[in-house]
C-alpha cells in the first residue's frame, strides 16, 4: 500500500515536471505547486487537492500574446462584415484601443498591462491607443469611430456593465459611455480573451449595442463550485469532499465566508470558484487559498499581484 501511494505521488511529480518543460505550467517560483502541497499534511486532503491542482489551468506570457492576436483578428472578421473595404493594416490606422477601468484605477490594473501588449505585441501606434476617459472626450466630438477594448479575463461583467452605462467622467451633465456610442454611431468591440459564463449573461443582457468578442466561455463546468465542475469528474462524493476541504482550510486561514461580492470570498468574487491564473497574476473570480498566505502556516500556490 506503500508503495502504491508513493508512486502514485511521483506520478503527479512527474506529470508536473512535464507541465513545466511543455510551459503549460511557468517555474516552480511563479506557480509552486510543491509548496502549495505541503499544506495539506492529512493524507485524504491531499489528494484532493492533488486532483484541484491537476484541474489547474496557467496562462503563460506567450500564451497570452497569441490569445490576445487571435481576439483581435475576430474582431476584425465582425468589422469586415460591416465594412467591405476593410483591410489588414486598418487595425493600426483605424482602430482606437483602450480598456475597461476598475471601479478604482490602480497602475498594476491589468488593463494597463494590456495596452501595452497592444503597442508591443500587436504593433499599434501609440496615437491609437487611448486612456477610456480620453477615449469618451473623442467620441463626444468624432462619429464612427471604431474601438476595440482589450481585456485578459471577465469573470462577474460587473466592471463592464458599469463603464458602459455610467459616465465615464464624474463632471454633472456628462452622459454615459453608451450614450456616446449610441449618438456618435461608434462601433465598440469588447474583446476580452477568456469570460466567465456569469459575465457573459451580464454583459449580452445589459450592454445594449457593445459588440462582445472572445475565445474561451467558461462555462459552469470550469467552476469548483459546481457538482458538474471537471474537477469533480462526476463523482457526486468526490465534490462532497473536494468542497469541505476549500471550506475548512478558508476558515482556519481567516479567508471571508460569507459576502459572495467580496473579491478575497472563499469560492472567489461571486463564488465563481475559477482555478486559473496568469502570468501577471490571479483573478478575482478564484478561491483565496490558491494564493492566501499565512509565514509558518500556508503557502501559496501563486503570488497574487492582479488589480482589475
Amino acid at each position: 500500500m506503500v508503495d502504491a501511494k508513493k508512486n502514485m505521488e511521483n506520478q503527479f511529480t512527474e506529470k508536473a515536471r512535464f507541465y513545466q518543460e511543455m510551459g503549460l505550467w511557468p517555474r516552480t517560483v511563479k506557480l509552486n505547486y510543491s509548496r502549495w502541497l505541503e499544506n495539506f499534511t492529512d493524507e485524504a486532503d491531499r489528494e484532493i487537492a492533488k486532483q484541484i491542482l491537476d484541474f489547474f489551468i496557467y496562462y503563460s506570457s506567450d500564451l497570452v500574446d497569441q490569445l490576445l492576436i487571435a481576439v483581435i483578428g475576430k474582431c476584425g472578421y465582425l468589422i469586415k462584415e460591416r465594412t467591405p473595404t476593410w483591410d489588414h493594416h486598418m487595425f493600426k490606422t483605424q482602430i482606437y484601443y483602450s480598456f475597461i477601468p476598475g471601479e478604482h484605477p490602480h497602475p498594476t490594473d491589468s488593463g494597463n498591462l494590456f495596452t501595452r501588449k497592444v503597442r508591443d505585441v500587436l504593433h499599434i501606434p501609440e496615437c491609437n491607443i487611448k486612456d477610456f476617459k480620453e477615449l469618451s472626450d473623442m467620441m463626444r466630438r468624432m462619429d464612427n469611430l471604431k474601438v476595440i477594448l482589450v481585456d485578459d479575463f471577465v469573470g462577474s461583467g460587473l466592471q463592464c456593465c458599469t463603464a458602459w452605462n455610467k459616465p465615464a467622467r464624474k463632471e454633472a451633465g456628462y452622459p454615459a459611455f453608451y450614450d456616446i456610442v449610441k449618438a456618435g454611431r461608434h462601433e465598440v468591440y469588447y474583446a476580452p480573451l477568456i469570460i466567465n459564463h456569469i459575465g457573459y449573461k451580464e454583459i449580452t443582457g445589459k450592454c445594449d449595442g457593445l459588440q462582445l468578442v472572445t475565445m474561451h466561455i467558461l462555462g459552469e463546468e470550469y467552476s469548483l463550485s459546481s457538482p458538474n465542475c471537471f474537477c469533480w469528474k462526476g463523482d457526486p462524493n468526490t465534490y462532497l469532499k473536494g468542497i469541505e476541504l476549500i471550506k475548512r482550510k478558508s476558515k482556519e486561514l481567516g479567508i471571508p465566508m460569507t459576502d459572495e461580492f467580496d473579491p478575497r470570498n472563499w469560492m472567489g468574487l461571486r463564488n465563481q470558484g475559477l482555478a486559473l491564473a496568469f502570468e501577471h497574476g490571479m483573478p478575482d473570480a478564484c478561491p483565496s487559498f490558491f494564493y492566501w498566505h499565512v509565514e509558518g502556516k500556508w503557502n501559496p500556490l501563486i503570488e497574487k499581484e492582479y488589480y482589475r
